[in-house]
């Protein structure tokens, strides 16, 4: 994943404005990596920003599963210090 290292970062806010949620983007051209972790040892609940809404990725652990954002998507659980890798390429832009 070479391609999303040297894009500009860019933190994403969530709903929830939780400070033990850090989620945060990185671009190159077509690529985007997107990085969301849940630093605590609760369970988390995150809406993600409404700008990401629309918008497919894959998850970095198992490509054959997309995730999409929604405006009526209820809010995502992060176990306890989970976290999840999204990427987007120019071979899966949406």
């Amino acid at each position: 994943m070479e391609w999303c290292i040297r894009g500009p970062f860019e933190e994403i806010n969530t709903e929830q404005k939780s400070s033990y949620i850090l989620a945060f983007s990185r671009k190159k051209d077509k690529n985007e990596v997107l990085v969301i972790l849940n630093l605590s040892d609760s369970t988390q609940n995150l809406k993600i920003d409404r700008r990401y809404e629309g918008k497919s990725y894959q998850k970095a652990s198992n490509p054959q599963l997309n995730v999409t954002f929604s405006e009526n998507q209820e809010p995502l659980a992060f176990d306890p210090w989970s976290y999840m890798i999204l990427t987007k390429n120019s071979l899966n832009t949406k």
